[in-house]
C-alpha cells in the first residue's frame, strides 16, 4: 500500500500542472511585489506632500505632553499646599489689608 502512495506522490510532484501552478504563483508574487513597492512609494510621496502624520508618533507625543502637564499641575499643587501651610488665612488677610483688598 505504501509503495502505491509513494509512486502516486512522485507522479504528482513532477506533474506538469504542478509546475504551471508554481510558475503562476512565482509570476504573481513578482507582480504583487512590484505593485506593493509602487504603492509604498506613492504613499511616501503623498505623505511628504500633505504632511501626513505618523499615528504612533503622534500618540506618543500626546501622552508625553499630557504627562508633562500632569507633572506641572502636581508641582503647582504641592507648591500651593506648602504656601498654604506657611501663610495662614490671617497672614494672607494681613497682606491683602496692606493692599486694601481684604474683606
Amino acid at each position: 500500500m505504501w509503495t502505491s502512495w509513494i509512486v502516486w506522490w512522485r507522479k504528482l510532484a513532477h506533474h506538469p500542472a504542478r509546475r504551471e501552478r508554481i510558475c503562476f504563483l512565482e509570476e504573481r508574487l513578482k507582480t504583487v511585489k512590484t505593485e506593493l513597492d509602487t504603492t509604498a512609494k506613492n504613499f511616501s510621496n503623498f505623505a511628504s506632500k500633505n504632511t501626513a502624520i505618523d499615528i504612533p508618533a503622534q500618540g506618543k507625543a500626546m501622552v508625553e505632553a499630557a504627562a508633562n502637564r500632569q507633572g506641572r499641575l502636581i508641582a503647582a499643587q504641592a507648591e500651593l499646599s506648602g504656601l498654604q501651610q506657611i501663610y495662614t488665612p490671617i497672614t494672607m488677610c494681613a497682606f491683602r489689608a496692606a493692599e486694601g483688598s481684604c474683606k
